[in-house]
């Protein structure tokens, strides 16, 4: 839930919106495609999070059927948001020399 908060010139207005959800997809799973078609049947769905310090694996983000995964993704046109700590950081910057990732 987002609060956007603007002000005139004698009242303050706060509008609480939801902009779209994000949730969990197993990208290493079989059956990735099925999970996020489901999650397609709502409209508010707009992609996936993984919290990458979580992971024991460094190299997780490189491994194929991760990358399998945000394929899938991809095609429904989705987005992955990573939260990550530093560590990562160097990972994350090698696959986006070679993928369309946007770090911020």
């Amino acid at each position: 839930m987002h609060r956007i908060c603007s002000k005139t010139a004698s009242h303050e207005h706060h509008v609480l919106f939801r902009a779209g959800v994000v949730g969990f997809v197993d990208l290493t799973s079989q059956d990735v495609e099925k999970q996020i078609e489901e999650f397609t049947q709502n409209r508010k769905f707009v992609g996936a999070r993984k919290i990458l310090d979580l992971t024991d694996d460094p190299r997780w983000l490189e491994r194929e059927d991760v990358i399998d995964g945000m394929r899938v993704l991809q095609r429904h046109n989705l987005t992955y948001d990573l939260l990550v700590s530093s560590q990562f950081q160097i990972i994350i910057q090698r696959k986006s020399d070679h993928h369309q990732i946007l770090c911020s």
